[in-house]
Order: C-alpha cells, then sequence, then structure tokens
C-alpha cells in the first residue's frame, strides 16, 4: 500500500470562481456542515472531516500524513481533533489556523462527537507516539495557517505534491447540513 503524507504548508488558496455570495458571514447555514475528504491511498478509516458550527467556529479531523514532514512507511497514522483557531470568511475563501501537540494524536479513529483531544482521552484514546513531527522536544507544537476556497457543497484546498493524483486539489464534500438530510455514514 502506498501513503502519499499531507503537507499543510504545501496548500495555498486555489481559484475556483464562485460567487462572493456563497459564503457571508451572516448567511453562514451556506458553510455550516460536516465535510469529507477521502485519500486516494488511505484506508476508509483515514477519511478527513471539517466541521463547521457557525461563522466563526469549526474542528478538523485529520491524520497524522497532514502534518508529517515524512512519508509514512510501514505504520498506522495518528488521528486528531484540531480547532480551527481565527476562522474567518471573505468572500468565498475560507481561513483558519491549527495548533498541534504531541498529546493531541491518538491511535485510532475516534467520532466527530467527540470535540477536542480532551474529549477522546476521557472516552479512553491511546497516546499515538510513532510519527516524526514531535521527535524532538524543541518543537513541543506544530501550527499551520490554512486557506481554501468554497463552492457549492465543497471546500477545496490546493496541494501541489498531489497533481499527478488528483490535479492538485484536496476537496471536502458536505456530506452533513443542518438544512440537509445526511449524504453518508460518519464516522
Amino acid at each position: 500500500m502506498v501513503f502519499i503524507p499531507l503537507f499543510i504548508s504545501a496548500i495555498s488558496v486555489f481559484a475556483v470562481s464562485p460567487t462572493s455570495k456563497q459564503i457571508n458571514t451572516t448567511k453562514t447555514a451556506l458553510i455550516r456542515g460536516i465535510y469529507r475528504y477521502t485519500p486516494k491511498f488511505n484506508t476508509p478509516d483515514e477519511d478527513f472531516y471539517i466541521v463547521i458550527d457557525n461563522a466563526s467556529q469549526g474542528r478538523i479531523y485529520c491524520t497524522s500524513d497532514m502534518i508529517e514532514v515524512n512519508s509514512r512507511e510501514g505504520y498506522e497514522p495518528g488521528f486528531f481533533v484540531a480547532n480551527m483557531n481565527g476562522m474567518k470568511t471573505t468572500g468565498d475563501s475560507l481561513h483558519f489556523s491549527i495548533t498541534l501537540r504531541k498529546e493531541d494524536y491518538f491511535t485510532k479513529p475516534f467520532p466527530l462527537s467527540l470535540r477536542s483531544s480532551a474529549d477522546v482521552r476521557k472516552q479512553g484514546g491511546m497516546s499515538w507516539t510513532t510519527g516524526s513531527t514531535f521527535d524532538s522536544d524543541k518543537k513541543p507544537t506544530v501550527s499551520k495557517n490554512l486557506s481554501a476556497k468554497v463552492s457549492g457543497d465543497s471546500i477545496v484546498f490546493r496541494v501541489d505534491y498531489l497533481k499527478a493524483i488528483s490535479g492538485g486539489k484536496m476537496i471536502f464534500k458536505r456530506v452533513h447540513s443542518p438544512t440537509k438530510r445526511s449524504r453518508g455514514a460518519l464516522r
């Protein structure tokens, strides 16, 4: 099985041409919901999710592949949930940052109802220590700034190293909306 690491630092704004009215902080119903991205070479348990509660709050559920600086070979990923800090919308763009600590990674995926690392630990989540992100005590946290475009029921990130696999796009598709019925099973 081939694993492709997802380096957040390689993510940048992707040019999509929806109208600027698609995201408006006064009309959060347009972006509120749950979005899923399924990496081509990962198992179904390794899907990534974005949960947007309102115009300024959300969470991202991913694997260590999103942060790792080296390719994952021969070991299982770590799973995390992170707040979308400083989340804001401008026109058709979504901007936020995430901050992770070593103790924010877990050995198994967990339900989207768990909203923080503390929630996962309370439910018996086991810490993941396999990856190389935090090999040094000099790096107690990792922070990344992210930007994406929102187009209809999708949040689109541009990822340069995925050009050969998926045209350079990481597309999170809406799978649940407060105003729509669920369109797929969630973990």
